[in-house]
C-alpha cells in the first residue's frame, strides 16, 4: 500500500513537472516578443547628459530589433512609411537630436503568436522635453504591431501608433 502511494506521488510529480515544462515552452515565444517590446521602448528613451556615442549604440540596436523592412504609421507625429533599417536609423538619429530627454512607460501588453508571426498591442506613454524649446510633452499611444521570427530571433516588422487623447 505504501509503495503504491509513493509511486503515485512520484508519477503525479513527474506529470506536474512535464506540464510546467510544456507551459514554459509554449509561452517562450510570447515572453521573447514581450522582451523585444521592452528593448524597443528602451531604444526610444533618452537621458539628458548622455555621452554623444549613445546614438551609435542605438543604431546598432536597431539591427537587432527590427526586420529589414519596417512599416510605420502614426498620425501625430505624421509618419506613414515603409522604411529599411538604414532609413529607420536616420529617423532614430533625428529623434535623438530633437529630444533632450524622454521616458517610455509601457502597459497592457498583449501578444498572440502563430508560428513565426506574432501580433501585439500595448499602451505606451512617452514623456520628456524637446531640445532647444525646453517644452515638456506627454503623449499616450495605443500601439499595435507585427513581429516576425527570423533565424530563431523575433524582429519587429510593423508598428502602428494611435494617440489616446486624455
Amino acid at each position: 500500500m505504501k509503495k503504491s502511494v509513493i509511486v503515485m506521488s512520484v508519477a503525479a510529480l513527474v506529470l506536474c513537472c512535464a506540464a510546467a515544462g510544456y507551459f514554459w515552452y509554449v509561452n517562450r515565444d510570447k515572453r521573447m516578443v514581450v522582451e523585444l517590446i521592452g528593448n524597443v521602448a528602451a531604444l526610444a528613451e533618452k537621458e539628458s547628459g548622455k555621452l554623444p556615442h549613445e546614438g551609435v549604440l542605438k543604431f546598432s540596436k536597431v539591427d537587432n530589433l527590427f526586420a529589414q523592412k519596417i512599416e510605420l504609421r502614426c498620425a501625430d507625429p505624421a509618419i506613414r512609411a515603409s522604411l529599411s533599417r538604414e532609413e529607420l536609423k536616420t529617423l532614430v538619429a533625428l529623434m535623438i537630436k530633437r529630444i533632450d530627454h524622454m521616458k517610455v512607460n509601457t502597459a497592457n501588453i498583449e501578444v498572440n503568436v502563430a508560428g513565426d508571426n506574432a501580433t501585439f498591442s500595448l499602451d505606451a506613454e512617452f514623456s520628456g522635453v524637446i531640445s532647444g524649446k525646453k517644452e515638456e510633452f506627454a503623449n499616450v499611444y495605443q500601439i499595435s504591431g507585427i513581429a516576425v521570427k527570423s533565424d530563431g530571433k523575433w524582429l519587429i516588422s510593423s508598428l502602428i501608433a494611435e494617440q489616446i487623447i486624455q
